[in-house]
C-alpha cells in the first residue's frame, strides 16, 4: 500500500516557486517526489506498528510548504492542469494526515478512491458544527501574525493607541514566544486536538441524529488560518441546511468568545446572510455533567500517581486564564462560570482533598483577576502544603499555555524553586472519550431541544457600553430567527445591522 507517485515532468516544465525554503528550491515536483519517499517509508498496512514519526513529520513539513507557496500558483489566471492535480493531492493528504499520523489507523491506499469520497461527502454535508476558537500558530514562522492580530483585536485586549501600540508590543514579544513554541515541538496542537475532536464529535452525531447526518465540523480561529471567515465560507459552499455555531470555550467570556461571534457578525455585515441555513449558537456549556466528568477522570488520573498515604491531602489547583479586572467589574460572566464548573467537578471527583481556583496568562501592567497561578505555588509550601495538582479548567485541549506555561514554567521551574516535593498537571479533555461524549451531548439536545440563541447570551453585562456589542448580539437575533420572517423583511433587517 503506497501512494501514488507524482507525474514525471521535466525540469523546464517543472512549476516555478518564487520563494521558497531550502528544501524547494529544486521545484515543486522534486518536492513531491520527497514527500512521496517518506510516505513510503512511513509504512504498510501490515506494519503500522513501526511508523517512523520523523519521516511523518518531514512530510507534513513537505506538505505544507508545497501547499503554502503552491496556492499561489494555483489562485493565478491560468494554473498548469498537472500543477493543479499535484496540489489536489497535497490537499487531500493534508485533509487525511491524522489518519497518517496515527498507528490506529491505516495508510490510505487509493488516492483517487479517496479523492472521490472526499468530494462526494463534502457535497453532501447536511449539518455543520462550526467550532470556535482561538486557535495557535502551527510553525513558529507564523508567531508574529498571530500576536499582531490578538494585540490588534479591540474585544481581547484594550491598549491605548492601539493601532500603533498593539503591532509593536506583537513584534517585541514575537522572537520570546517562537523560543516558547519551539519548546513545545515548534508549534500550537490547538488544530490538531481541534480537527480530531470535530471528527469524533461528528461521528457521534451522525449516529445520535441520523435525520441530521452528515455532519461536518467547520474550524473557526479567531488569530490564525483556519480563521472563522474561512469556516463560514466553506460551509456555504458545501450547501449544508443548518449550522450551529459551537463555541470551544465552555466558559464564556466578552474576550474570547465574544470576540469570535463579533467576528462572524463582521463577516456577514457586507455580504448576504444565507436564509437557506438554519442557523443555531452553542456559546456556553460551563456545567455540563460528562464535562464535569472529564475533568474529575483527569484528576484522578493523576492523584494516583501520589503515595496513598498523602492522596487524600493532595491539593487540587484548578488554573483558568485570568481576565482584567476591569472587564470583571464590568459584569463578564467568565469568573462565576469558571467558578461553576469547578463546583461540578469536585461534585463528580467525590474526594475529600481541599481545593482552590488561582488564574494565570496575565498580560501587561494592569489589575487582573488573582491569585496568580505562580503566587500561589510558591505561597503553599511556606503553609506546609507542599504536594499539588495543576488542572487546566478552562482549556479543553493542549496548547502554549498548558504545555509551556503550565509545565515548564509552573511545574519545572516555579514549583522546584518554592520547594514543592510532587507536583502533577492533570491533561486537558482532548480526545478523551467523555470528552466526545459531552460534545455530541450537548450539541445533540441542543440540536433538538434548542434554544437556538439564549438569553444569556442576549443579556448584556450590566456596565457595558460598547456599541459593538449591542450591534453584534442584534445580528445573532437576526440570524438564528431568520426563518420566522418572511424574506424581504429577513433582508431589509440584515442591511440595516
Amino acid at each position: 500500500m503506497c501512494w501514488r507517485a507524482a507525474p514525471k515532468y521535466s525540469r523546464a516544465a517543472r512549476p516555478a516557486l518564487c520563494v521558497a525554503p531550502e528544501h524547494v528550491t529544486n521545484g515543486l515536483c522534486d518536492v513531491f517526489s520527497k514527500l512521496v519517499g517518506c510516505l513510503n517509508l512511513v509504512g504498510t498496512e501490515s506494519h503500522m506498528e513501526n511508523v517512523s514519526a520523523p519521516h511523518c513529520r518531514v512530510a507534513v513539513n513537505y506538505v505544507e510548504d508545497i501547499n503554502q507557496f503552491g496556492q499561489k500558483q494555483l489562485d493565478s489566471k491560468q494554473p498548469r492542469e498537472d500543477y493543479k492535480e499535484l496540489l489536489e493531492l497535497v490537499q487531500l493528504f493534508i485533509a487525511n494526515r491524522n489518519a497518517l499520523l496515527s498507528p490506529k489507523l491505516l495508510i490510505l491506499s487509493n488516492i483517487k478512491t479517496c479523492k472521490t469520497q472526499a468530494k462526494s461527502q463534502s457535497k453532501s454535508a447536511k449539518t455543520a458544527i462550526v467550532m470556535l476558537n482561538m486557535g495557535g500558530p502551527q510553525k513558529v514562522d507564523q508567531v508574529g501574525d498571530y500576536l499582531h492580530r490578538i494585540m490588534t483585536d479591540r474585544d481581547m485586549i484594550q491598549l491605548p493607541v492601539q493601532s500603533r501600540l498593539g503591532p509593536w508590543i506583537a513584534k517585541r514579544r514575537t522572537e520570546e514566544v517562537q523560543k516558547k513554541y519551539m519548546e513545545i515541538g515548534g508549534g500550537s496542537p490547538i488544530y490538531k486536538w481541534t480537527d480530531l475532536q470535530g471528527t469524533l464529535l461528528c461521528k457521534a452525531l451522525d449516529e445520535k441524529l441520523p435525520k441530521s447526518a452528515p455532519h461536518k465540523h467547520y474550524i473557526g480561529f479567531r488569530y490564525v488560518h483556519p480563521f472563522t471567515e474561512e469556516a463560514l465560507e466553506e460551509m456555504e459552499r458545501d450547501g449544508v441546511e443548518r449550522a450551529v455555531i459551537f463555541s470551544q470555550y465552555p466558559q464564556y467570556s466578552c474576550a474570547t468568545s465574544g470576540s469570535s461571534f463579533n467576528t462572524i457578525a463582521d463577516y456577514y455585515k457586507n455580504r448576504s446572510i444565507p436564509f437557506n441555513i438554519q442557523f443555531s449558537v452553542i456559546d456556553r456549556w460551563p456545567t455540563h455533567p460528562l464535562l464535569a466528568q472529564v475533568f474529575a477522570e483527569r484528576i484522578k488520573e493523576k492523584l494516583a500517581n501520589f503515595a496513598e498515604h498523602i492522596r487524600n491531602s493532595v491539593l487540587i489547583m484548578f488554573t483558568a486564564h485570568s481576565l482584567p479586572l476591569k472587564a470583571v467589574s464590568r459584569g463578564d460572566t467568565y469568573p462565576h462560570e469558571v467558578a461553576a464548573t469547578v463546583a461540578a467537578t469536585m461534585t463528580a471527583l467525590n474526594v475529600p482533598n481541599p481545593h482552590r481556583l488561582v488564574w494565570q496568562s496575565k498580560v501587561g501592567p494592569l489589575p487582573w483577576l488573582e491569585p496568580y497561578t505562580d503566587d500561589a505555588i510558591k505561597a503553599y509550601p511556606k503553609k506546609g502544603v507542599k504536594n499539588m495538582i495543576l488542572v487546566p479548567i478552562a482549556f479543553v485541549n493542549e496548547h502554549i499555555e498548558t504545555l509551556h506555561e503550565l509545565d515548564i514554567e509552573y511545574c519545572q521551574d516555579v514549583a522546584k524553586k518554592a520547594g514543592v516535593q510532587q507536583i502533577e498537571r492533570a491533561a486537558a479533555p482532548n480526545d478523551h472519550p467523555t470528552f466526545i461524549a459531552a460534545m455530541a451531548d450537548v450539541v445533540a439536545k441542543h440540536m433538538e431541544h434548542g434554544p437556538r440563541l439564549g438569553q444569556q447570551f442576549l443579556t448584556r453585562c450590566p456596565h457595558c457600553t460598547s456599541g459593538r456589542c449591542y450591534q453584534s448580539k442584534e445580528f445573532f437575533k437576526k440570524l438564528c430567527r431568520a426563518e420566522h420572517e418572511s424574506v424581504t423583511h429577513k433582508v431589509q433587517d440584515a442591511s440595516s445591522v
